[in-house]
């Protein structure tokens, strides 16, 4: 699966032109690769993505019933995925817990509407129940150092994922992470 973000933050013209090409090009090398592209409505060219065969569908924000919803069938599949029962009690409290904390921290619940923060922001939770993300900048921080540093460190409540067993290139530090991203997003601007 490749992911896409902010097409339409590509500046008009003939940087635009770039990215559409590069996209058109990654279909063509990757037939067998979903692509899912995101951009604000409207703000990119239509054609360009039904001549690619994509499909538009439009992500509205969760109401607060959605994301009661979204936070038990998160953490039911989180016990599933740990070989828990569905209704496991530790992790439907521990769901019952993310519920109240969003009630009373506003600021936290406002991400939450969006599903791939609400999925993180359950994540976090799950492996830190005494503290949420007090903002954005600190979900976006946790949320690195979660994937980037803890992942095989950190055992939650249960195992920790041995990246280590995947070889070195699945091995970063923060700082490497955050050197790489840096050189990507540089060259990425080049590169479209």
């Amino acid at each position: 699966m490749l992911l896409i973000d902010g097409i339409d933050e590509v500046p008009e013209g003939e940087q635009r032109e770039a990215a559409l090409n590069s996209l058109k090009e990654y279909v063509g090398l990757y037939d067998k690769c979903m692509f899912i592209v995101a951009s604000r409505p409207g703000a990119y060219d239509k054609a360009v993505l039904q001549e690619l065969n994509f499909v538009e569908a439009q992500l509205d924000e969760m109401s607060p019933e959605q994301r009661s919803a979204f936070v038990d069938h998160w953490h039911r599949a989180y016990a599933s995925k740990a070989g828990l029962a569905p209704d496991d009690s530790d992790t439907m409290a521990c769901a019952e817990d993310l519920k109240t904390a969003l009630k009373v921290q506003p600021q936290i619940a406002r991400l939450a509407t969006n599903p791939l923060l609400c999925a993180g922001i359950c994540a976090l939770h799950e492996r830190n129940r005494t503290t949420l993300p007090k903002n954005e900048w600190d979900i976006c921080a946790k949320l690195t150092e979660m994937l980037v540093e803890q992942r095989d460190r950190s055992s939650g409540r249960h195992g920790a994922i041995r990246m280590d067993e995947s070889g070195p290139a699945y091995q970063l530090d923060r700082a490497s992470f955050f050197q790489n991203a840096q050189v990507f997003e540089l060259t990425s601007q080049y590169v479209a």
